[in-house]
């Protein structure tokens, strides 16, 4: 058996041997590569300072000011309504922050999201949940452009949670500004929650500075 093994293998070399002398062919090969740089999904942010006037339901006399900056700072928060009376909580006057998010996809699908631990004390101790996030849509951000039919924004609710949906672009996947309203906001009209998961600020929490940071990021679907 061995040796029917070499021959078959000798007869092969023979063949192949004869076939390239039958058959001479010249070859060349010549690489070909092309390099693209960075990335092609990018999301952006830009944070404005509203002053609300005292007035939280009124939104024609807010004050914007381009902050310059990827911070919000409230400052020191406080229990007393413009009447004069208590809150019975503390909140934030009377500023709130819009953050300005546009996200490039280049026509994948996208969403955008938003995560925060919260916010935590110096000695430590974390906030409720009070400080609230509601993303909107302006067509005047969008060149006049409505948002597509297959887009949809997310609902309001705590700064203080993880992968929160604010946008999906739909399969349209268009190129979109979205706004998000970042407040600390007292109780609703007839003492109701302000937004869906609302943890009211007791009037008792630890006297402290507390910070932290929320992540907005854009999810490819």
């Amino acid at each position: 058996m061995k040796k029917v093994l070499i021959s078959m293998l000798a007869l092969s070399a023979m063949v192949l041997f004869t076939g390239v002398a039958a058959h001479a062919q010249l070859t060349d090969s010549v690489t070909v590569s092309a390099t693209i740089s960075g990335t092609n999904e990018l999301i952006m942010s830009t944070v404005f300072e509203v002053d609300d006037q005292g007035t939280t339901t009124d939104y024609t006399d807010d004050v914007w000011v381009d902050t310059g900056a990827k911070n919000i700072t409230f400052g020191t928060l406080t229990h007393t309504l413009t009447d004069g009376s208590d809150a019975g909580l503390w909140f934030a006057s009377p500023y709130y922050y819009t953050v300005f998010l546009t996200g490039w996809t280049f026509g994948t699908p996208y969403q955008i999201t938003s995560t925060c631990s919260g916010l935590s004390g110096t000695v430590g101790g974390v906030l409720p949940k009070g400080v609230s996030i509601t993303p909107g849509y302006n067509p005047a951000d969008n060149g006049g452009q409505a948002m597509p039919a297959d887009a949809s924004l997310g609902t309001g609710g705590p700064l203080q949670s993880t992968g929160k949906v604010l946008y999906s672009s739909g399969t349209s996947a268009n190129l979109r500004t979205i706004q998000t309203y970042i407040g600390i906001p007292p109780y609703a009209s007839g003492g109701g929650a302000p937004f869906a998961g609302h943890e009211p600020i007791p009037l008792d929490q630890k006297a402290d500075s507390y910070s932290g940071t929320v992540t907005f990021t854009l999810v490819l679907l």
